[in-house]
């Protein structure tokens, strides 16, 4: 038998983000998507249930290939709240096979949270949320909302999460010229926002001018962060 949460409980899991707490990124086709960063889907959790009131399990890893001989990672889990559970399932290229089982259980968390109704709204192609993102990207840098300064404390590497306390961690660096890591090679030492490791596009989009790529960006897909001109911090 399901829990079934009370109407107080329920609106606050299924409370719409504000565009101060999404971002945008690039989906297929030259699409922008809105999503969520998973700090805000575990406070989210947090605030609604009480810490130790769910809990986070992996429960299935695998490394499918396709036919082209491709591998991949695949990472399902179940995200559970007294007595209802609910799976989510991501599947990452496996570049690097740590990394890629990071953002699978990232991605996959999200996924399931959204079947108790955290973030849902940013799945409906109507939302007024995806026009006033697209709105405020296209402002000048100088005259969009200032992103958050701190970084949210970080859950332990292991795989539940139901009542483990949070481990500090140190601020994240602005996003401006004075704190980007940059190297003696004009490359970027790591994300100037979560101090992740970062992809070097340079050698690829000179073999590959029409490509669409930044110069450097994030590998961590809930962080987001890109350089798309090597004079921009």
């Amino acid at each position: 038998m399901s829990v079934r949460f009370d109407s107080e409980t329920a609106a606050k899991l299924s409370a719409k983000f504000t565009a101060a707490e999404c971002k945008l990124r690039s989906g297929p086709g030259g699409s922008k998507l809105s999503y969520v960063d998973q700090h805000h889907v575990i406070e989210r959790l947090n605030n609604s249930l009480g810490i130790g009131g769910w809990s986070w399990e992996i429960t299935d890893v695998q490394f499918p290939e396709d036919a082209k001989g491709n591998k991949f990672v695949m990472v399902r889990g179940e995200l559970r709240a007294g007595d209802c559970t609910h799976s989510g399932v991501s599947v990452e290229p496996m570049r690097d096979p740590a990394f890629a089982a990071r953002i699978c259980d990232t991605i996959a968390l999200k996924r399931a949270a959204r079947l108790y109704g955290i973030g849902l709204e940013l799945y409906k192609d109507d939302e007024p949320i995806h026009a006033e993102l697209e709105e405020l990207a296209r402002k000048p840098k100088n005259q969009r909302q200032p992103p958050q300064q701190a970084a949210p404390a970080r859950w332990p590497s292991h795989m539940d999460r139901s009542g483990a306390q949070p481990q500090e961690t140190p601020a994240r660096w602005p996003s401006n010229p004075a704190h980007v890591p940059v190297q003696q090679d004009g490359g970027v030492a790591s994300c100037p926002d979560c101090r992740g490791p970062v992809w070097d596009n340079r050698e690829k989009k000179k073999q590959n001018p029409d490509k669409n790529w930044p110069f450097f960006g994030c590998k961590d897909r809930g962080c987001d962060w890109a350089m798309w001109n090597l004079g921009e911090k």
